[in-house]
């Protein structure tokens, strides 16, 4: 607020750039998608079976109709017949399904021997994500939050690049209250730098017909020299923000995490995860020389960045080279124009070349939203919901 940044009480009600308190998915506990819809009465319902343990493994068709889908169960297939099917497998394997049901580029298949069902080059390609990297820092004693405050991400910073052709809010920034819900999570903050407008695009392809091989995941995330310049922009505005003198203060340490997801470092469940728990507290109670070497050590090629005594400042490499990719794929089989090759599905959700088969996550979306996915991905289901109540 002190560089003149807006701050909002609630980020719905606006787009401008500015804090805001960040909205949290739960209550007592993480409110997920199955958790609030298939509440108990609907699991109740006579014309609904939830089947664990089990893959959707294709689709069938009858021409160019949808007529079920193949399955697994045990390492047993069965088919179930359908005249609808409504795919929602997230952006790495919707696509994938389809690929695997003859629905994808045609030439692409056949080289993999399967059938050709609808010719759509765009299936797979388009795939987006948010870039973003990690600051970690340890607190100070005076600094750390009280148990009732704490939370995973307290606050978010939504700001923009500035650049020719850029749209406004296409950086972010959220920031950590704690690392973990154990004891030791308080003494330790984060503050992430996020690209929430990118333009690259990567692809999800088929290595194989055989549907347990691997897919070919190529996320290219800052593979336009844009998403790098400004994702250079992000971390210098984190950096700067940290270095302040104001801020700084807070801190004993700051540190440039790796690639890897930076929580499973020092989070886990069960025996393993008591015992990181444990030895994550004695680090960061050890004596300064030693809790920087153990934890320097841990996050190679992640790194100390500034101490109490200096500041290592990072290389622009450095910073494209700890940027990985956040929990938001998307847009693989993007909603366009029955006109567009590269279009998979039509306002509807419809996949194109196909009757009764829809795509319902965050795969139709044409370009990746500048927010979190979590809500629009719910929204795009409750609206392909409203269009199979009301087919016309």
């Amino acid at each position: 607020m002190a560089r003149g940044a807006a701050s909002h009480p609630n980020v719905y009600d606006t787009a401008e750039d500015g804090f805001f308190a960040a909205p949290l998915s739960q209550d007592d506990e993480r409110a997920g998608s199955a958790r609030c819809y298939l509440t108990a009465p609907v699991r109740a319902r006579r014309n609904l079976e939830i089947m664990a343990n089990t893959r959707a493994l294709r689709v069938t068709f009858d021409g160019t109709r949808v007529a079920g889908v193949v399955i697994e169960q045990a390492g047993e297939e069965k088919t179930i017949a359908a005249r609808e099917v409504v795919v929602s497998a997230g952006a790495i394997h919707s696509p994938a399904l389809l690929l695997h049901s003859g629905i994808g580029p045609a030439e692409d298949l056949r080289k993999l021997g399967i059938t050709i069902a609808a010719d759509r080059p765009g299936v797979g390609r388009n795939y987006q994500n948010h870039a973003q990297l990690h600051l970690s820092m340890t607190l100070k004693p005076g600094s750390r939050l009280p148990a009732a405050a704490q939370h995973y991400i307290m606050t978010g910073l939504r700001f923009s690049s500035g650049l020719e052709g850029c749209a406004a809010g296409d950086l972010f920034h959220y920031f950590t209250g704690r690392v973990s819900n154990k004891p030791f999570g308080r003494r330790m903050a984060m503050v992430a730098a996020a690209l929430y407008g990118p333009v690259s695009r990567g692809v999800v392809a088929l290595r194989s017909s055989d549907p347990n091989a691997s897919l070919n995941v190529e996320k290219r995330l800052l593979s336009d020299p844009l998403d790098a310049q400004r994702m250079i922009i992000a971390a210098r505005h984190a950096e700067s923000l940290l270095l302040d003198p104001t801020v700084r203060g807070c801190f004993e340490e700051i540190y440039l995490m790796p690639r890897q997801a930076p929580l499973r470092l020092i989070n886990g469940s069960g025996l393993l995860g008591a015992a990181k728990a444990v030895g994550a507290a004695a680090v960061l109670a050890s004596p300064g020389r030693l809790r920087r070497a153990v934890i320097g050590a841990a996050i190679k090629p992640g790194r100390l960045i500034a101490d109490e005594s200096a500041i290592y400042p990072m290389a622009d490499d450095e910073i494209l080279d700890a940027c990985g990719a956040m929990f938001h794929p998307s847009s693989t089989c993007a909603i366009g124009a029955a006109d567009n090759p590269m279009a998979v599905v039509d306002p509807k959700c419809r996949v194109y070349g196909i009757e009764g088969l829809r795509v319902a996550d965050a795969s139709v979306m044409p370009s990746i939203v500048s927010a979190n996915t979590n809500i629009p991905t719910v929204m795009i289901a409750e609206r392909v919901a409203d269009f199979i109540r009301s087919p016309r």
